[in-house]
């Protein structure tokens, strides 16, 4: 549903065998093969600019509404309950990363994003 590219970092939360297990926006999990990886000590750093984080706030919700919408057209939650859960949470994961890579900011950042775009009722 969504691909990694060369710099993007994740957090990790586990390892089998010749994967890397990472944690998605969702809070869902996804592998990663190890050899197509490179573990490095990373603290999440938020960008300087304001409008930036943001953006990033506001288009989040945004994609949350639009990740439902499609999810709700594709498997009727009253048919499918489980198959939309699951589309909609796979889509939400492909477009926040692609947010992310669109803005050149690390996945990890979003956490602190988030907790500032509430704070400041963004």
């Amino acid at each position: 549903m969504g691909s990694a590219k060369l710099g993007d970092t994740f957090e990790l939360v586990g390892e089998d065998g010749n994967w890397y297990e990472v944690e998605l926006f969702s809070g869902g999990q996804r592998f990663l093969y190890k050899s197509l990886v490179k573990v490095v000590p990373y603290r999440p750093e938020v960008p300087e600019d304001v409008e930036i984080r943001r953006q990033i706030f506001q288009e989040w919700k945004e994609i949350g509404n639009r990740a439902k919408a499609e999810a709700d057209r594709r498997y009727p939650p009253e048919k499918n309950l489980e198959m939309n859960l699951k589309h909609e949470q796979l889509l939400g994961d492909r477009y926040r990363l692609e947010l992310f890579q669109k803005l050149g900011v690390q996945p990890p950042a979003y956490r602190r994003i988030l907790i500032e775009g509430y704070q400041k009722g963004w």
